[in-house]
């Protein structure tokens, strides 16, 4: 039987089969199956299934499945699941699979594909598709990209149907 919970607050670890409603703990959290609704952890939060709400972390936060909202860690977010609608953001590095939406990191952003916007100070990596605005200090790569790319660094990348602006532009093909 599935063991959902619609409250919970750990002083060190939660663990919990689902969450229906709200999870926080000054330590970390891990909800084995589906969140719906709002999960925060100290220092980790780990969601096995999917999740629609809230994920948020001052340390790390990984999600196993497909995100409807926001995630959210400090050190670093990776949202492992099929596909992200919302936003992955992390102020270290951010990890995600197809994003619909705003992919974030201070540090690095990057993704299988991306439908939004793309933001890094650092570094902006799709390795696959892109489509709309890839936006960073550092360097932004994508395999194919469709929209405008802005850097005060370096745009690269093998396709490009749109606009690139930076110091240094670098495409194997542009349309």
């Amino acid at each position: 039987p599935k063991r959902e919970l619609r409250l919970q607050f750990a002083l060190a670890y939660g663990d919990s089969g689902g969450i229906d409603g709200l999870t926080a703990s000054l330590g970390a959290l891990r909800v084995r199956q589906d969140l719906l609704g709002i999960a925060l952890g100290a220092g980790a939060v780990f969601v096995g299934g999917n999740a629609r709400g809230v994920i948020a972390s001052i340390g790390y936060a990984q999600l196993d499945n497909n995100l409807e909202g926001v995630m959210f860690g400090m050190g670093g977010a990776m949202q492992r699941g099929g596909r992200a609608k919302g936003v992955v953001a992390s102020a270290g590095g951010a990890l995600a699979n197809d994003v619909k939406g705003i992919l974030l990191g201070a540090g690095f952003a990057t993704s299988k594909s991306l439908e939004g916007i793309g933001l890094s100070a650092g570094a902006t990596i799709i390795r696959g598709q892109s489509e709309g605005a890839l936006i960073g200090a550092g360097v932004n790569w994508s395999a194919a990209h469709r929209g405008i790319e802005v850097s005060a660094g370096v745009n690269a990348g093998r396709d490009l149907a749109g606009v690139a602006v930076a110091p240094i532009n670098v495409h194997r093909r542009v349309n």
